[in-house]
């Protein structure tokens, strides 16, 4: 599947993902076919639920309550998913955020990496990587303390003309750090930025 995003009238940022690993999250109301949020949430419910092996009501009732919350966070100027490939194996949002080039290129990517609102534990260690769309960026595992839990996330910086992209995945628990960092890689795979059609 392939969402569209535009930022100015010049470029879009295109995302191609498995829809049976990802669920493109609302960014107002009407979504895609969906004009209220309870039919978003009563579709994608079916969606996932289709596709688990072992479902169980309270499995469905806390997917419920996570789809019914993640529908009404307002999301301007950002493409969100949730990883939900069954009902028993879901995580925290990745967000897709991007805006024009500003500051000199290597010190802007390390930025978009290394800074976040959260206290780290220690600042994540700066891996090369790249895409054929996106180019040479940046990504790091992050571990900080909320609300005393240890956390991971990974985040992905790019330049890509006239952009900078920042996309960034909660983990959560640092254990399913290296079960989904993969998933994470390929989702950055799929995204490119081309003129506007």
């Amino acid at each position: 599947m392939t969402d569209v995003d535009t930022y100015d009238d010049t470029h879009d940022v295109l995302m191609g993902y498995d829809p049976s690993l990802w669920v493109a999250l609302p960014q107002g109301w009407p979504f895609q076919e969906h004009a209220t949020a309870q039919s978003w949430v009563d579709a994608t419910l079916h969606d996932i639920r289709g596709r688990s092996a072992s479902v169980t009501r309270s499995g469905l009732k806390h997917l419920r309550r996570v789809l019914e919350h993640l529908a009404q966070i307002p999301r301007e100027g950002e493409s969100h998913y949730l990883f939900a490939p069954t009902i028993d194996e879901l995580a925290g949002p990745l967000r897709v955020q991007y805006g024009f080039c500003d500051g000199e290129r290597e010190t802007m990517l390390r930025r978009l990496v290394l800074e976040t609102d959260l206290d780290q534990i220690e600042p994540p260690l700066l891996e090369a990587f790249s895409t054929p769309d996106l180019g040479d960026g940046w990504r790091g595992v992050r571990f900080a303390e909320h609300e005393g839990a240890l956390e991971a996330a990974v985040v992905y910086s790019f330049r890509v003309e006239p952009y900078d992209l920042r996309v960034s995945l909660h983990i959560g628990p640092p254990e399913q750090t290296s079960t989904l960092v993969p998933f994470s890689d390929d989702f950055v795979q799929g995204i490119s930025v081309v003129p506007a059609q």
